[in-house]
């Protein structure tokens, strides 16, 4: 990170299928300047995201140190992110909705939500102060260090094409590493209530398997993800 006044230092990563919003609100949104960003156009080949930030992850020049900030086509940053992440502890993983526990409304999160064509616009959560640890946080928008992910050679599950892939990178980030994940207090407007197709109980079904045996019970913004020791 440079001086911290802009987004130098981070590089913002999506899978796009939108090409206009994802110009508005990402690459050309003035709270991201200075920023680098890399596109992966599904319309041309349409593969899983978590394929696709895979390969960035597998390419990138690990000499060059970077925010990665992973973020979906329809969110959009209403300040600079840059000056949080240059104080931000590059041994955590950062997200800006999480589940604190798994009791229902115990979320940490304080954003604008709306339909993708901006109606129905509300404010949900409340303010928080400091960077609280979350059990996960929300895939709309992952934050992480290239100097952790170089470390531990962190990478997504490709067997999650869609639902659920950041709360698994985060799961198996403190299962495996005891790194983890924490809330970032950046203004936000996700333009998605989001939708639950019948793909997301499979790969829910996948993810409790996969961590039938972790050390502590997890859980997403709607439900819990995976089951501690009997």
């Amino acid at each position: 990170m440079a001086d911290g006044s802009d987004c130098s230092g981070c590089v913002f990563v999506a899978v796009v299928r939108d090409h206009d919003m994802y110009a508005r609100l990402v690459k050309d949104n003035p709270n991201n300047a200075g920023g680098e960003f890399v596109a992966f156009d599904n319309l041309v080949e349409n593969l899983s995201v978590t394929a696709r930030y895979n390969s960035f992850l597998e390419s990138w020049d690990y000499s060059r140190e970077a925010w990665f900030v992973f973020v979906h086509e329809d969110y959009e940053f209403l300040e600079p992110v840059g000056p949080l992440l240059a104080k931000a502890d590059r041994k955590s993983i950062y997200g800006t909705c999480g589940a604190r526990s798994t009791h229902p409304g115990d979320d940490i999160v304080w954003a604008l939500n709306s339909n993708r064509d901006g109606t129905n616009l509300g404010v949900y959560g409340r303010p928080f102060r400091g960077q609280p640890t979350v059990l996960t946080s929300d895939c709309n928008c992952l934050m992480v260090h290239s100097s952790l992910v170089r470390e531990y050679s962190l990478r997504f599950d490709e067997k999650l094409t869609f639902d659920l892939y950041a709360e698994d990178f985060e799961i198996a980030a403190f299962e495996r590493f005891g790194i983890p994940t924490k809330i970032l207090g950046v203004a936000n407007h996700h333009y998605s209530f989001g939708s639950i197709a019948p793909r997301f109980f499979v790969q829910r079904r996948y993810l409790m398997d996969k961590y039938r045996d972790a050390s502590r019970v997890y859980a997403r913004s709607c439900g819990e993800e995976g089951e501690p020791p009997a």
